[in-house]
């Protein structure tokens, strides 16, 4: 998988802080290692960690839920962005100059 973080810090630092925030509600270290391996992202993690200190999930059920609500959202604004850029492309090879 492609590294789609700014830095290996920041990520290391945003999967710290996820590990903290997992750990304050009681779950175990390894779920927040899953949770960083699936977001894939600081950003993504970022918004995970948002989620946990503001909700406080009662329920490994309900953190691994949100998990997949921000893959879906991540996957979603995927889809939309690579339609745009093959939009553009089209539109380019429409309005191209016939003649060359």
């Amino acid at each position: 998988m492609e590294n789609k973080h700014k830095s290996t810090e920041e990520y290391a630092d945003a999967c710290r802080k996820l590990c903290a925030a997992v750990m304050q509600l009681g779950y175990p270290p390894e779920l927040a290692n899953a949770i960083a391996k699936n977001l894939h992202s600081s950003k993504m993690i970022d918004r995970m960690i948002v989620y946990l200190k503001s909700v406080k999930p009662r329920s490994a059920d309900e953190v691994v839920d949100e998990m997949l609500a921000l893959m879906s959202d991540r996957d979603r604004w995927v889809k939309k962005k690579e339609a745009e850029y093959c939009n553009e492309k089209n539109n380019e090879w429409m309005n191209r100059k016939k003649d060359q």
